[in-house]
């Protein structure tokens, strides 16, 4: 059973599961460890031992309960851009396709950056990331 939550960075739903590869998830929890290390807020411990324990159930409950809907979306993005650059591709592509995002691709580096800064340009509500390709 898919596994839905109601974004409010994004303004729509995020599908666990097939969003959230294994290595993904691990690139979540190293996003999460910078934060910590910056002594920024980050992931409820609750979130994090969900996503290594790869369970979905327990992950709705948490990003719910620890209302860590916007920081589990900056994250999950952040770890989209380093899976990007791990894979030597320079571009993610902004989705949904809205208005003023159709077809928008950003550098993998350079929105990374912005995002563990907080200060991500274009990404409007209604919009995510994903590999470009």
């Amino acid at each position: 059973m898919e596994r839905f939550f109601l974004n409010s960075i994004t303004g729509g739903y995020m599908r666990f599961g097939s969003l959230l590869y294994p290595r993904i998830r691990e690139l979540m929890e190293a996003e999460a460890d910078h934060d910590d290390v910056a002594a920024r807020h980050t992931l409820p411990r609750a979130v994090r031992d969900a996503l290594r324990t790869m369970d979905d159930d327990a992950l709705d409950q948490a990003i719910a309960e620890g209302r860590a809907e916007d920081l589990f979306e900056r994250i999950y993005m952040r770890a989209v851009c380093r899976k990007a650059i791990e894979e030597k591709s320079p571009l993610v592509e902004l989705y949904p396709y809205s208005k003023g995002s159709m077809g928008t691709y950003r550098d993998a580096y350079v929105l990374l950056e912005e995002l563990r800064r907080g200060k991500a340009v274009g990404l409007a509500p209604g919009v995510s990331v994903r590999i470009a390709g």
